[in-house]
């Protein structure tokens, strides 16, 4: 629910208008004053300190005039950006004191507060500077703070470089500690509502020239977009799309919906027909909001009911966990926030559901690192979103700590450099070095995403890319010759796979991409030798794998042939360039999309076959007898992409051992192409017949073929591979658990290698150093007796180097003499 009163929201408008003003006129000043900018440099007298913050303040003027190329206006910015970090840190750090998560407090009751009183008790020595040392206390605050918020609390730019008087920071201080904003800070969105009054002025300001006549230019569309979105209007968007998601999710998985069992969305319905029904008669007001009564119906009380359609039903994720939420213009993360209140519940409830145990802490993270994304084209806005996302995690789950926050700023800032300039030179230079890519391509990316800085995900950059990659290939490759294939001459041109999805229905598959064309020039000179009376696009879908590519791999190769079963449904993929969703994007951009237009095709050919013209009759009942069966057969393809994408691939044999876990497919590298290549055996098989052998063998593990050492074996046999990490420690440190289950040779292993690698080394795993905590506190004994076995070993190691130096030095003066 929210805090946030009208009267609340009226006053923190008005406070943030004032401290914004007074903040960027007195860091104006004062930077201005500490680095006496208006004076050359030699002649400025300030300090050794000073000059060197100077040097690197107007080395980055220098880059953003480059860059930006609006005269003095990046001073300016870099003034607001100090300005507005400020203030945001306090914010935060205030709705963190309100909710108790930082005690004792500092911001609350400035220098008053219980934590400056205790500072000024234990490090009387740093009470010396103007403030007090209430400037440090907050830096160890701001410190402490970064390892969880760095966008936020770390090195944000050259903030560091404008001093804060006492004077606006007091003022500051006090501006937040007003008794009427008290409740303010209890309130998710208030980060949000922050963010927005903050930019009020400008955008007030853009209005005003947009109604004189004038235009908004690209830097200034970030002002006049950041409108914060009212709390009921995303309430109502979420319930009424991730509600609508779940009901799915439950059908699908055949559960009962909680608020559908409890009668939840019955009551719902009952209490607004009767609460409309008083509205109309005016027994309560035309604005009036119904009472909501428990915390299940304001998860719902928005929701609409609605059909739940066979295609929604069909294409839910079968857990909450695969669900992707995706915000594009996240601003200040409002979206983002109030769906981790809803996640959370939706979470609890599927763990119910499955007879699972998930704890607040494993249900946050999860939440955070693969539920949620936003972009935007404001880095204070991603700073907000991150901040105000975490203050949310933690209100859940105060032990939460996410590996990641999936948020980004489109801010490259490179593409309106000229090609001469040092940062593109450094970029083009650490591509190359990292990539093997070309400068020359790597330049033509940049200037394709010129556009992000403004216009975010408006600007669609896979296809900028994919325009910038084509032209540079055009201009830049022609056929290599490398023989590949032993029934063609020996000039035959190398045939380069670069589509992924070949098709036997229609030939508006991925070979007729522009980029294919060096493919289809080749094959168009050098097909009739390779393979006489084949098209090309049923060579590759029938014989290429196995006649060549198996072959020039030595049966590891680095293309999978996902197929349908009669391989008229071909999409080869490289294990290289594979990523975590690359079958969800195979069924969504290729095999789905293949499948409507069968649907419609054959829907078509229904109405031919009841026409006049008998011929036309037969020609349409051949083809729909055609286009039929291979419908039948892409539908049996797809639901076995769908199998291997959320659950794994089925048994290899009836006698096999059943997967343990349901587990979506994340290709390894590190498993080998034999590992992987068996979790996708049923659709490898129609091409390749081993990876279905492999599979038998990862499931039954049995002898010298167990390859419980893999990370798929763990993620589709967890249990068992849990098991035997418990016996094995070798298995144990290849599957991260090593402190875990064998903490004695952990700790003995720890201390052999910071011997013979590093001093600081150690065996970095979950809970690692919690564990060596614990081992150390449980067995002192045991410690000391294993530090004292390693103290004799490294100094029997000693002697004997000694011993064979000496040995050297003997033959090297006989040998001079």
């Amino acid at each position: 629910m929210s805090n946030l009163t009208p009267e609340a929201k009226s006053k923190l408008s008005s406070t943030i208008r004032t401290l914004r003003e007074r903040l960027l006129t007195d860091l104006h000043n004062a930077v201005d004053s500490a680095y006496q900018l208006s004076i050359p440099l030699h002649k400025a007298g300030l300090s050794a300190e000073m000059r060197v913050k100077r040097q690197r303040l107007e080395k980055w003027l220098e880059e953003k005039s480059r860059s930006e190329r609006r005269g003095k206006e990046h001073l300016k910015k870099a003034e607001k950006l100090a300005a507005a970090t400020l203030l945001n840190r306090l914010v935060v750090i205030k709705q963190m004191e309100a909710h108790g998560l930082i005690k004792p407090a500092v911001v609350t009751g400035g220098w008053q507060s219980k934590g400056y009183r205790e500072f000024r008790d234990f490090a009387p020595e740093l009470l010396k500077d103007e403030s007090e040392g209430y400037s440090t206390l907050l830096q160890l605050l701001y410190d402490e703070l970064a390892l969880d918020l760095p966008g936020l609390f770390g090195n944000v730019g050259v903030t560091v470089l404008f001093p804060i008087p006492t004077s606006t920071l007091r003022a500051v201080i006090d501006a937040l500690n007003e008794p009427a904003l008290t409740d303010a800070w209890l309130d998710d969105t208030t980060l949000g509502w922050v963010y927005q009054y903050w930019n009020d002025p400008e955008r007030e300001a853009l209005d005003d020239k947009l109604n004189g006549g004038g235009k908004v230019e690209q830097h200034e569309i970030a002002s006049k977009t950041q409108m914060f979105t009212e709390r009921y209007m995303v309430e109502w968007m979420l319930h009424n799309s991730l509600g609508q998601m779940w009901l799915a999710m439950c059908k699908k998985n055949d559960w009962v919906a909680a608020v559908a069992a409890d009668g939840t969305l019955e009551t719902l319905a009952q209490r607004r027909k009767i609460w409309r029904e008083k509205r109309e008669v005016g027994e309560v007001a035309l604005d009036g909001l119904m009472p909501i009564e428990s915390e299940a119906e304001d998860r719902w009380k928005y929701w609409v009911p609605q059909p739940l359609t066979d295609s929604l039903v069909k294409n839910a994720p079968k857990s909450i966990k695969n669900l992707k939420i995706l915000d594009p213009a996240c601003g200040s993360g409002h979206f983002l926030v109030i769906a981790i209140g809803l996640l959370f519940a939706l979470y609890q409830e599927e763990a119910r559901h499955r007879g699972e145990s998930w704890s607040d802490k494993e249900i946050v993270e999860s939440i955070l690192e693969n539920n949620l994304y936003g972009i935007d084209i404001d880095p204070r806005a991603v700073q907000i979103a991150a901040a105000a996302l975490i203050l949310k995690a933690r209100l859940l789950s105060a032990q939460a700590q996410p590996k990641r926050l999936n948020l980004v700023a489109s801010s490259l800032e490179l593409s309106a450099l000229p090609e001469n300039d040092p940062a593109l030179e450094e970029l083009r230079n650490e591509v190359t070095e990292a990539t093997g890519i070309s400068e020359n391509l790597t330049n033509r990316i940049v200037k394709a995403l010129k556009g992000a800085d403004y216009l975010g995900t408006l600007l669609k950059i896979d296809a900028e890319v994919d325009s910038a990659i084509r032209k540079y290939e055009q201009e830049s490759f022609s056929p290599v010759q490398m023989g590949l294939f032993d029934d063609a001459t020996n000039n035959v041109e190398t045939l380069y796979i670069t589509s992924p999805q070949l098709s036997a229905y229609s030939e508006s598959d991925s070979l007729e991409h522009p980029t294919t064309q060096i493919i289809r020039d080749t094959w168009q000179k050098y097909g009739a030798e390779i393979a006489p009376g084949k098209t090309l696009r049923d060579w590759l879908r029938l014989s290429f794998f196995k006649e060549v590519h198996l072959k020039m791999y030595e049966s590891r190769p680095i293309y999978f042939p996902l197929s349908s079963q009669k391989k008229n449904f071909v999409a080869f993929i490289s294990i290289h360039r594979w990523e975590d969703d690359t079958l969800q994007t195979l069924l969504a951009d290729y095999l789905i999309p293949e499948l409507s237009r069968m649907e419609g095709e054959l829907n078509d050919l229904m109405e031919a076959r009841n026409q006049s013209d008998k011929k036309s009759q037969n020609k349409a009942e051949e083809r729909y007898n055609k286009v039929l069966q291979l419908q039948t057969e892409l539908k049996t393809f797809i639901e076995l992409v769908q199998k291997c994408a959320e659950e794994g691939t089925p048994p290899a044999s009836p006698k096999d051992t059943p997967r343990e876990a349901d587990a979506r497919f994340k290709i390894n590298l590190d498993d080998g192409v034999m590992v992987n290549s068996a979790a996708l055996w049923s659709l490898l098989e129609p091409q390749w017949n081993q990876p279905k052998k492999w599979w038998s063998e990862l499931c039954n593990a049995q002898g010298k073929k167990d390859y419980d050492w893999s990370h798929l074996a763990a993620r589709y046999f967890p249990e068992r591979v849990d098991a035997k990490c418990q016996q094995d420690p070798s298995l144990a440190v290849a599957h991260g658990c090593f402190w875990k289950y064998h903490p004695q040779k952990a700790y003995e292993w720890e201390l052999r290698l910071q011997d013979e690698i590093a001093p600081d080394f150690v065996i970095n795993e979950i809970d690692s150093d919690k564990l060596r905590e614990e081992f150390e506190a449980e067995n002192p004994e045991l410690v000391l007796e294993l530090k004292e076995k390693e103290d004799k070993r490294r100094e029997r190691k000693r002697k004997k180097e000694d011993t064979d130096n000496d040995f050297s030095l003997d033959i090297t003066l006989e040998e001079e003499d």
